[in-house]
């Protein structure tokens, strides 16, 4: 009888950040014994589907089958969204994650400037979508 591996934990960074803004949250699972995962992924050049195809192959180098937990923050919980029937997740927390759409997004790119610095996930964003559910057991 195999014993079942302790999951790794998926941490995800949001629009405009780095894999070292969610560091914190990788010491203290560390500190506790967990493996944890994360990438620095392209938040203001590509659609939020590129990202998760960015994010989903570089975690399948690590993941195989083990069980996945997420955590999301803003932009990262609707990546993890889009990953959702991907891998073998047994649950995820998403914080502060704009599930329905972000009415701050919306009055950025009134600004033109701000429309050209944040790109396109930003501006999918902004408009309110059906994402699918999050990862869950």
């Amino acid at each position: 009888m195999s014993v079942p591996s302790k999951p790794i934990f998926v941490i995800l960074h949001g629009l405009a950040n780095t894999k070292w803004h969610i560091r914190k949250v990788e010491k203290k699972l560390s500190s506790l014994g967990y493996e944890t995962w994360s990438i620095t992924y392209p938040s203001m050049s590509c659609s939020l589907e590129e990202i998760a195809d960015f994010v989903g192959k570089h975690l399948e180098l690590v993941a195989g089958n083990r069980p996945l937990i997420g955590i999301g923050h803003s932009m990262g919980g609707i990546v993890l969204r889009l990953l959702s029937n991907r891998f073998n997740w047994i649950g995820s927390v998403l914080i502060g994650t704009p599930n329905g759409g972000s009415s701050a997004a919306k009055h950025v790119f009134k600004i033109p400037i701000f429309s050209r610095f944040y790109g396109p996930a930003a501006r999918e964003l902004a408009t309110r979508r059906f994402w699918p559910d999050p990862p869950q057991p």
